[in-house]
């Protein structure tokens, strides 16, 4: 065994203890885990770990950065840029259980969220505000996914964590912290292409 193997496999046996069914090594996890919507072939980690909170996003950047071991943070693998490629092994960071929208502040005409939030899921919770979010890449990517790089640097900073170096060998550009969005309202009618308007959209005209 050399090094890197024995390391990764230290930092698999502590997340298992930790996580429970919340970490899993299933090869089809993993495979799906190291592949996105680019052509490049797909390089799996050698685990995947799916955090609740920040607190624990911290603790596994933490425990990753002792060992020398990757972290890929995965939002949908929706991106085109084949980061969540698995180059070097490691640990794949899945935000989807860090899905809530955090506050709405209509007057202000911004909401907070986490990063594991869908823009599709975003708008299905602003429905009913008169608000929406307007950024649509083509994709159900996650807000992390759509917002800019914010890594581990400044998780590792952040005053709960030790001030250790940070040892990551390599990162995805997902932005791992609550984001706070502008939104804007929604306009007072809206004139889908034929065909496509939903026959319960509140802001569909009145029929002539």
């Amino acid at each position: 065994m050399d090094g890197h193997t024995g390391k990764v496999n230290s930092v698999i046996e502590i997340l298992q203890r930790r996580f429970g069914d919340r970490f899993t090594t299933n090869q089809t996890v993993r495979e799906r885990h190291g592949t996105d919507e680019s052509h490049h072939a797909t390089m799996a980690p050698d685990a995947v770990v799916f955090p609740n909170k920040r607190a624990e996003v911290q603790q596994i950047i933490q425990l990753c950065s002792e060992h020398d071991t990757p972290v890929i943070p995965f939002g949908v693998g929706t991106s085109l840029e084949g980061h969540i490629t698995a180059l070097r092994g490691g640990i794949s960071l899945d935000l989807s259980n860090m899905n809530s929208v955090l506050r709405v502040n209509a007057e202000d005409l911004d909401v907070t969220v986490e990063a594991g939030v869908t823009r599709k899921q975003l708008n299905q919770h602003l429905r009913d505000t008169g608000l929406f979010f307007p950024i649509d890449p083509g994709a159900d990517a996650t807000i992390g996914g759509l917002s800019p790089p914010d890594l581990a640097q400044r998780i590792l900073a952040h005053k709960s964590v030790p001030t250790a170096p940070l040892k990551l060998a390599q990162q995805g550009p997902i932005n791992l912290k609550p984001r706070k969005l502008n939104l804007v309202k929604l306009p007072k009618w809206r004139i889908p292409a034929p065909g496509t308007q939903p026959a319960d959209d509140p802001t569909s005209p009145p029929p002539s």
